[in-house]
């Protein structure tokens, strides 16, 4: 910046001109190293450590195994292996003593940031890293979902692994009977997945400050922080004032010598505007910016998201919006939900027309997918149109009763709402029909003839954050059918598996 540029706004006095001067080295010095990596990563001059999976991939070659057997698309999975091999290449090496590396993942809503987070887990294990620790969100739904997830997925080779956490409702970390974490075997991993909460948090904080020093040079630890944007940005008022879940991660990154922390989001606003600078004192706690890498992780293939529901501004992809909003007249909200928190309690929804077409294609949904041989998939339709907690349970009530004293004229094909159900199928076949087709190829009697297994299936659980109680919907045993209530607990990662219909 030159002087005579400085002065068009004014005389300023001397000191605050090579402030400002100070200012912009540091900036240019911070920046000079940045650097693209390929085509998805912006990184800060990376070592080149890692190159993929080698034969020695334990971790990776039975997850990718166990992928298979699932029926994964080949095509899918070489997707997975090529953006975890990135991500991995991100990390801080792990062949070194010392390493403190910050990253952030993005990815599409609902896109398989999981799944890439399993291949991250199985591959970094693979290539030196002994622990991985996961915040999983802020609910014990939410953790015991993750903590099922990676269990299944990851822990492969079961005798490698030591799990300071369970499934269980009361199988959150806690500091271990000794204090302090393990040796690691070598070969071995440690594996926490938690909530991101400050209790704790800070029993994490306190293991790792009892764990012996000899043990703690051994620790490579991968922290993976799921919905990073949620709780862990300091959002606190005053300028050098933290919030406590932001204090104990960064305390908690702080006493570990050799860490990576990497944020996994499909929000990164928050993150990516974390003060990256220091404040200058030599004690101030290092924030969660990822100053050394953003990585963004491929559109799957076949990927149903944003721009099909909500379409584009940009008039090159208008053909891929589908028809797949419907909006609720003036009058509908105010008979949903509650216009004052004081009504919580008393306030009674009633069935309006649009929640009826909405529940009446989920069942078209239904019998569609038994129609093309998906007997054995998850089924799911999520109604969210009120936050507070007993407004769930009246919501669930209402819809069950609804479906319940009209379910024999459905089954029998018979009165008004059969001819609704007609109706709503017709419509929403041709809206909602496959691109370049002009509507879907069942029609209304082969679905029809399906309607008796979705209805025979058919359950309503509840699911919010009023109680530390399991899951009541569960998707590891047999095939779910369900219309699901619930609250923030559904909108902040919990995962509704083969979700048709929603109405919020």
């Amino acid at each position: 910046m030159r002087r005579e540029t400085i002065q068009m706004w004014g005389a300023i006095a001397p000191e605050m001109e090579a402030n400002l001067l100070v200012a912009m080295e540091v900036v240019r010095s911070e920046l000079q190293d940045v650097e693209i990596l390929r085509r998805h990563s912006i990184v800060d001059a990376p070592e080149d450590w890692y190159h993929g999976p080698g034969k020695n991939s334990h971790h990776w070659s039975a997850l990718h195994e166990y992928l298979k057997t699932k029926g994964w698309n080949p095509d899918t999975i070489g997707s997975l292996d090529r953006a975890s091999t990135e991500v991995v290449s991100l990390l801080g090496n792990p062949a070194k003593d010392k390493f403190a590396s910050r990253g952030l993942v993005v990815g599409y809503v609902q896109s398989g940031k999981t799944a890439n987070m399993t291949a991250v887990m199985a591959k970094a294990v693979d290539a030196g890293y002994n622990m991985i620790i996961v915040l999983g969100g802020v609910t014990n739904k939410l953790r015991k979902q993750t903590q099922e997830r990676f269990e299944k997925d990851v822990l492969r080779h079961r005798t490698l692994w030591q799990l300071y956490t369970t499934s269980e409702p009361n199988g959150d970390f806690v500091q271990p009977a000794n204090g302090g974490f393990v040796l690691p075997a070598d070969g071995h991993a440690q594996l926490i997945v938690m909530k991101k909460e400050g209790s704790r948090l800070k029993q994490l904080r306190r293991t790792i400050a009892r764990t012996p020093a000899v043990v703690l040079r051994k620790l490579k630890v991968l922290l993976i922080d799921d919905e990073c944007d949620q709780a862990s940005v300091n959002s606190a008022r005053g300028e050098f004032d933290m919030t406590r879940i932001n204090e104990e991660i960064r305390r908690a990154l702080a006493e570990l010598p050799a860490v990576t922390y990497v944020g996994y989001t499909a929000t990164p606003f928050a993150n990516v505007f974390i003060n990256p600078y220091p404040y200058g004192n030599e004690d101030e706690l290092d924030d969660l910016y990822p100053r050394d890498f953003i990585t963004a992780l491929e559109r799957p293939i076949g990927y149903f998201g944003a721009r099909e529901v909500f379409g584009s501004d940009s008039a090159e992809t208008e053909a891929d919006e589908q028809d797949m909003i419907r909006i609720l007249s003036d009058d509908e909200p105010a008979l949903l939900r509650p216009t004052s928190p004081k009504e919580k309690e008393n306030f009674r929804p009633e069935m309006t027309k649009s929640l009826e077409d909405a529940i009446l294609w989920f069942f078209a949904t239904c019998a569609i997918r038994r129609a093309r041989g998906q007997e054995n998939e998850h089924m799911s339709m999520l109604v969210h149109s009120s936050p507070f907690i007993r407004q769930h349970e009246y919501m669930s009530g209402l819809i069950r009763t609804w479906v319940e004293q009209r379910k024999s004229d459905l089954l029998a094909g018979t009165g008004d709402i059969s001819s609704r159900l007609r109706e709503v199928f017709e419509v929403e076949r041709e809206r909602t029909a496959p691109a370049g087709h002009d509507r879907i190829p069942e029609d209304f009697s082969s679905v029809f003839a399906h309607l008796p297994a979705v209805l025979g299936a058919l359950c309503y659980p509840v699911e919010n954050g009023e109680t530390d109680e399991p899951l009541r919907l569960d998707y590891t045993g047999k095939p779910v059918t369900c219309i699901v209530v619930g609250g923030t607990v559904l909108a902040r990662g919990l995962t509704l598996e083969g979700l048709c219909v929603s109405f919020s």
